[in-house]
Order: structure tokens, then C-alpha cells, then sequence
């Protein structure tokens, strides 16, 4: 299963440079789109799946609107936040949401961005394959015990 991620971004070369380095499709990705305004990436996202968004968070593109905007209408997305310099305290708020995986500064260590979605990927991939043992019980009529499942998915969900 290729999970869809997009990138969101000002034309910075360090993007420019993640859509080119990065292995995608080996990693389990299809990167289905790459915006450089929210406008466009929004646009995108109501009409087509996406599981991972890739944005910057910098005042010039909007980046913080962006999050917002998925925070409350695709709270599915999960987001990778990237920036130039440590977050501003304005910022600081958003990396607490619950679709934010990881705040990651430049100048990009490929590396660890590779790790980090591969995480990422493990992560959605368990919650999904989980919901779906989920109702394949309900389909046949085991109710499964779900205590402790909201913390569980929670820690599944969240990259540290």
C-alpha cells in the first residue's frame, strides 16, 4: 500500500531537493503532489487522498494557516513540519496538534528524514491495519475488548 504525501513549500532548494533525494516509492510513498501555494495544496487535498503533507511553516507560505486548515478538516493528514530556524512562539502552539508527527529544522539531514518516514508510514499502516482487524471482528460479531485502545492509537499516531 503507497501511502500519498505531498509537499508544501516557497520554492525553498531544500524541498526542492527532499522531492528529488528521497527514495519514495521504496519507502512506500507516492508523492502525488508539490505546491508552493496553500491555495493549490488545499485544492488538492479536498478532491484527492492524502495521508502525509510535508509543509513549511514560515510566515511567507502560509504554512501555519495550512495546519490549521488540516487540523480541523483532514485531521487524518499527518504532518511533517519543516523549518529554517527553531519555531517562533507563534508556531510553537501547533506543534502540539495531534496530526503533527515531527517538526523537523533545516538544513535537512536526509537521513533522518528517511527515518522519520519510515516511522510515519509504520505508524499509519498499523493504525489502518488495526481499524481494519477492528471491524473485520464487528463483521462478525466478536466485539473485541477495546480498553486502553484510545492511548494505544495515540502513541501509534504521534512520532517521537
Amino acid at each position: 500500500m503507497d501511502l500519498k504525501v505531498i509537499i508544501v513549500n516557497n520554492e525553498n532548494i531544500g524541498f526542492i531537493n527532499l522531492q528529488k533525494i528521497i527514495p519514495w516509492q521504496s519507502l512506500g510513498y507516492e508523492l502525488t503532489g508539490s505546491f508552493s501555494s496553500v491555495n493549490d495544496a488545499l485544492g488538492f487535498i479536498s478532491e484527492n487522498r492524502v495521508d502525509v503533507m510535508i509543509t513549511d511553516i514560515s510566515p511567507a507560505t502560509d504554512g501555519i494557516d495550512l495546519v490549521e486548515i488540516c487540523r480541523t478538516e483532514y485531521p487524518e493528514i499527518r504532518i511533517i513540519l519543516c523549518g529554517v530556524d527553531e519555531p517562533e512562539d507563534f508556531s510553537k502552539k501547533i506543534l502540539k496538534y495531534e496530526n503533527i508527527v515531527k517538526y523537523i529544522p533545516a538544513p535537512f539531514d536526509y537521513t533522518q528524514f528517511v527515518s522519520i518516514l519510515r516511522k510515519v508510514f509504520s505508524s499509519i499502516t498499523a493504525k489502518k491495519s488495526f481499524f481494519s482487524s477492528r471491524e473485520m471482528c464487528f463483521v462478525s460479531g466478536k466485539i473485541p475488548d477495546l480498553t486502553g485502545v484510545s492511548k494505544k492509537l495515540h502513541h501509534m499516531c504521534r512520532i517521537k
